[in-house]
């Protein structure tokens, strides 16, 4: 069967991120624009051609999907475009005070990382943002431990633009940022951030849900090394890890483990699935069951800052479970792709993530080729067919991940 008739997701998918990479390399909008226009007039001359002369339908119908494909590419292009952060006038910005919110922080033991979302309802002293509201990253000497996710501070604006370095095989940090949505970045002192109200939303609210779960694990008595494991195991915050035992979980090939992926919400399906079983007992309450279930999933995902293999996975499920409910059999690399395109449709930049790519790239692969190699072989005791099935999955996924791995790490585990 032709793959895009069997995954008609793909017909979407394909063009989506073309898209994305397009306006990468050509961050232009009146190109977007122009096949945008170029697609829409030749599907409606075609639309035209269609109906007026039955005899060259069959030959027309070819032509159909390349028009959608550049219709798709364009729209994507646009999008990704348009969501790009604003460009500021810092020489008009860095001569008095800007205000913002504070929608993500970080302190260790030398300072902080603050993201700052500039508001564009309180301007500053000299010049008004108007609708030029943007992220910049603030990095600062010292530490306020009472600075929280949703303050309103204020400080001396001296912006740069992020740049690297320069170095040979450096880090990509000003990438890093951009895809965050973040251009500007500053190094003050802690001391010149004042705290002038308080305007949390649902994003720094479970953002502060999460610092107050993670204080509460580092408070609990135990090793400060083991409360960083927890942590990372739980909320996915890998931050505090050491470069040292980044290193040696990399080495031992676990460090997955400490990035929230499908493991970590497999393990919050199946606490749920016993949780909710006994309204599977009741014919009215059942169809209950699977809307619980996909509402606790959607919440641990928010919970955990929506990363994308978190995205992936709760999105998958909920497809699921929304098939079990409406009594129709799932397509399990239909949901996939659907999970990717609405990630990347919400976050473009997130086709650059490192996870994305990973956790697509490894669901991917186990969906395809694991039904074709594992062997049910008649009068094999289960404990032995379980155990190929394990080693078939690693085997999978190892060697799907090797080039990316080999790419980023420079190792393969």
């Amino acid at each position: 069967m032709n793959p895009l008739a069997r995954y008609p997701v793909l017909r979407l998918l394909a063009p989506w991120t073309a898209g994305i990479v397009a306006a990468w390399w050509l961050p232009w909008l009146w190109l977007a624009a122009a096949l945008g226009v170029a697609a829409v007039a030749a599907g409606l001359i075609m639309w035209a051609v269609w109906r007026r002369q039955q005899e060259l339908r069959t030959t027309m119908q070819p032509f159909w999907l390349p028009v959608m494909f550049v219709a798709v590419a364009a729209l994507s292009m646009a999008n990704t475009l348009l969501r790009q952060p604003a460009r500021l006038p810092l020489h008009q910005l860095n001569r008095g005070y800007v205000c913002g919110r504070i929608d993500d922080l970080y302190a260790d033991e030398y300072g902080m990382r603050l993201d700052v979302r500039l508001s564009a309802a309180r301007p500053t002293t000299d010049f008004d943002l108007g609708r030029r509201a943007a992220t910049v990253r603030l990095n600062t000497d010292g530490c306020n431990y009472r600075l929280r996710a949703g303050d309103i501070v204020v400080f001396p604006c001296r912006l740069e633009p992020a740049s690297n370095n320069g170095n040979p095989e450096e880090f990509d940090y000003a990438g890093y940022l951009l895809d965050r949505g973040i251009r500007y970045r500053q190094h003050l002192d802690v001391a010149q951030l004042q705290v002038v109200g308080f305007a949390p939303t649902l994003l720094t609210r479970l953002k502060t849900v999460r610092d107050r779960w993670a204080r509460r694990v580092y408070l609990s008595g135990l090793r400060a090394a083991t409360a960083e494991v927890v942590v990372a195991l739980v909320l996915g915050d890998a931050r505090p890890l050491t470069a040292d035992a980044r290193e040696r979980l990399a080495a031992a090939g676990v460090a997955h483990l400490f990035a929230l992926s499908g493991l970590h919400v497999g393990i919050v399906v199946s606490l749920l699935y016993f949780l909710f079983l006994p309204l599977s007992y009741s014919p009215t309450l059942r169809p209950l069951r699977p809307v619980l279930m996909i509402a606790s999933i959607m919440a641990y995902a928010a919970l955990t800052g929506f990363a994308p293999s978190v995205c992936r996975a709760a999105l998958m499920l909920g497809l699921l479970l929304t098939a079990e409910l409406l009594h129709r059999k799932p397509t399990p690399l239909n949901g996939l792709l659907l999970a990717a395109l609405l990630i990347l449709w919400v976050d473009p930049p997130a086709l650059r993530n490192i996870g994305f790519q990973f956790s697509f790239v490894t669901v991917g692969a186990l969906i395809l080729f694991s039904p074709r190699i594992t062997m049910k072989i008649k009068g094999v005791r289960k404990m032995l067919f379980r155990l190929h099935a394990l080693l078939t999955t690693t085997l999978i996924a190892t060697l799907a991940t090797a080039a990316l791995s080999a790419y980023y790490f420079h190792r393969v585990s």
